[in-house]
C-alpha cells in the first residue's frame, strides 16, 4: 500500500492532527490565553510531563532508541574513552580580558554611553529598539553592555518552577 499516493489516509492523518491542535489551542484559550498559560506554568508543565513520559517509555523499552535501549554496541565504552577531550589554556581568559580592555580604550566613552542611554530609553518607552541597537553597536558598545541596559528595564528571565 502506497500511503503517500493514497489521499484518504493523508487527509485522515491531517484531520487528526488538526483536531488535536485545535483542542490544544482551545485549552490554552480557556486558561486565559498564551501569556496567562505561560505565567501559570502550563507550557513548562506540559514539556516536563512529555519528557517524563518519553523517558519512561525508553526505560521500559516500549520506545526504541537505537544505541540507548536496543542494539547497543557493547564495545562502545572503549571507543568513548579514546575520544580526546579538548583542554582550554587558562591563560586565554586573561588574554581575552586584555583584548576587551584594549577595545574599550579605543572607543569614545561618550558615544557609547549616549547610545546605551538611547537603548535604555527606547526600551522603557516601548518604542522600536532596532535603530538604537544598531547605533550602540556602531558606537562599539559590547553585547554585555547592551544586555545590561535591557536587563535594567526588562529584568532577567526566570522560568517558573513547576512541580
Amino acid at each position: 500500500m502506497d500511503l503517500l499516493g493514497d489521499s484518504y489516509y493523508i487527509e485522515a492523518l491531517t484531520s487528526s492532527i488538526e483536531d488535536r491542535v485545535r483542542a490544544y489551542l482551545i485549552r490554552i484559550d480557556e486558561l486565559g490565553g498564551t501569556i496567562r498559560a505561560i505565567e501559570s506554568g502550563f507550557q513548562q508543565r506540559e514539556i516536563q510531563e512529555a519528557a517524563f513520559r518519553y523517558q519512561r517509555q525508553v526505560d521500559e523499552g516500549s520506545r526504541v532508541v537505537v544505541g540507548v535501549n536496543r542494539f547497543k554496541d557493547e564495545g562502545a565504552g572503549a571507543v568513548e574513552a579514546s575520544i580526546p577531550v579538548q583542554k582550554i589554556d587558562p591563560g586565554l581568559e586573561e588574554e581575552q580580558r586584555g583584548r576587551l580592555l584594549a577595545f574599550k580604550e579605543r572607543r569614545s566613552r561618550q558615544a557609547v554611553e549616549s547610545a546605551l542611554a538611547a537603548v535604555e530609553e527606547a526600551a522603557r518607552s516601548g518604542s522600536s529598539l532596532v535603530q538604537h541597537l544598531v547605533a550602540a553597536v556602531e558606537a562599539r558598545a559590547t553585547l554585555g553592555e547592551i544586555s545590561d541596559r535591557l536587563r535594567a528595564v526588562f529584568g532577567s528571565y526566570r522560568p517558573a518552577v513547576v512541580v
